[in-house]
């Protein structure tokens, strides 16, 4: 899998292939590669039968944590929305959430709605610059 990574044009590495855990971690300048690619060339490699889904990194700026117990009801929502793989981090330092996603499976919204829901409105969340 990692030959067939490293032949897609514009990934500048192939950080890591797992077996174990069926993941496969590459650097990819943003809108240099895209996922169509990523996902064609680990289903054609020879002798396997791979599927594949792209994972992205999602920052969301979250306002309204303003206890110890707010990240973890940050955290509760995020990773309750479907097409979540894993909520990173909740900080109420940077106030920022850090989001796996499966890439075509959920958007920046819905996540933002899910934060937005959490009693009754008292956090807000945007995608983070």
């Amino acid at each position: 899998m990692q030959d067939a990574l490293s032949k897609v044009a514009g990934i500048s590495e192939v950080v890591s292939v797992s077996m174990d855990t069926s993941t496969a971690v590459v650097k990819v300048p943003r809108g240099k590669v895209t996922s169509e690619a990523l996902v064609k060339a680990v289903e054609s490699v020879e002798g396997r039968n791979f599927a594949a889904t792209v994972i992205e990194e999602v920052t969301l700026s979250v306002t309204g944590m303003v206890c110890d117990a707010c990240p973890s009801k940050v955290q509760d929502a995020l990773s309750k929305v479907a097409g979540v793989s894993e909520v990173v981090s909740v900080s109420t330092d940077t106030n920022t959430a850090v989001v796996k996603i499966a890439q075509g499976k959920v958007t920046t919204e819905a996540l933002i709605k899910a934060v937005a829901a959490i009693e009754g409105g008292s956090f807000k969340a945007q995608v983070a610059d």
